[in-house]
């Protein structure tokens, strides 16, 4: 029955997005980027990944919980959304490693991963990120330490 509730759920949130996103406009995940997580994650991904900007305030839809309804970007079922006050920084690194972050996300999904805590799923997510963001001369979003949490399931994910 859990199971069948997570459906539910997840058809749920579907509709949720549909209807109370307002989507300012539809941009194409950057090159580079698709190419960064591609190496990063051994899997090809769309070379037209679309990313839908949306109302600012939207992002608590796709949020799968609380804690996390104040994200930056988010990823369900291999679109990338993120919100008008981020989308003319496109350009920044820091915008960029979230990308980054989302494409992992995808790239996830596209393997067929099963993970056994959301940390495991996040941790590579993270590091895809704190890696782009070194390579632009930027501090990391989490420590090797925080990583290394997160993928032994510690934490709050």
């Amino acid at each position: 029955m859990v199971a069948g509730n997570v459906a539910v759920l997840l058809i749920g949130a579907l509709l949720m997005i549909d209807n109370a996103c307002a989507k300012a406009a539809e941009i194409t995940a950057p090159p580079d980027l698709i190419a960064f997580v591609e190496d990063r994650t051994g899997i090809a991904l769309p070379k037209d990944q679309k990313i839908e900007v949306i109302a600012d305030d939207s992002l608590i839809f796709i949020s799968d919980d609380a804690e996390h309804a104040g994200a930056d970007a988010a990823e369900a079922f291999g679109v990338i959304y993120i919100p008008e006050r981020i989308a003319d920084k496109i350009e920044e690194p820091r915008v960029q490693a979230l990308i980054v972050h989302e494409l992992t996300h995808v790239a996830q999904e596209l393997r067929g991963n099963v993970y056994a805590c959301a940390g495991q799923r996040e941790a590579e997510a993270y590091k895809n990120q704190s890696i782009y963001l070194l390579k632009v001369g930027q501090f990391p979003v989490m420590s090797p330490a925080e990583l290394q949490a997160l993928a032994n399931c510690e934490g709050s994910y």
